[in-house]
């Protein structure tokens, strides 16, 4: 079954497909969903997350575009695993460890608190949202 991802119950936000994910809580009757229950965040998977980047990246990091020495028309080649250059010590997105990743970084705003600079992305906004976030988080966490 799918469910709504926790944190997207406002009628405009559960219209994007991406607050939805398939429910992964096995109930004793090994059926899959959380009735009577809250249901979880879910983590992007990694076409949601490309498609994500596709969108909200366009113009200056996918289509050819890179800005910053970055280009993430293949996010797995172009970040995960790959050195950060604004911020010594980081990669990108290190697998397994958001914290770490110097991309969740950048599109929290909180890139300075990690060594790094420039403006929180994507440039200008608009930002993701928290639920992106977290999401994007269950992702690095799932690399």
């Amino acid at each position: 079954s799918i469910q709504l991802g926790r944190g997207n119950e406002d009628p405009v936000t559960n219209d994007d497909l991406l607050a939805w994910c398939i429910s992964g809580a096995e109930l004793p009757s090994g059926d899959f969903g959380t009735p009577g229950a809250p249901n979880v965040v879910c983590a992007f998977t990694d076409a949601q997350m490309q498609a994500l980047v596709d969108d909200r990246c366009a113009g200056c990091h996918t289509n050819g575009g890179m800005s910053g020495t970055m280009t993430l028309d293949d996010i797995f080649v172009g970040a995960v695993g790959v050195p950060s250059f604004e911020a010594e010590g980081l990669d990108r997105i290190e697998p397994g460890d958001p914290d770490s990743s110097y991309l969740f970084h950048k599109l929290r705003g909180t890139q300075r608190d990690v060594g790094g600079g420039g403006n929180r992305m994507p440039l200008g906004g608009p930002f993701w949202a928290d639920w992106e976030l977290e999401r994007l988080r269950l992702w690095i966490l799932a690399r």
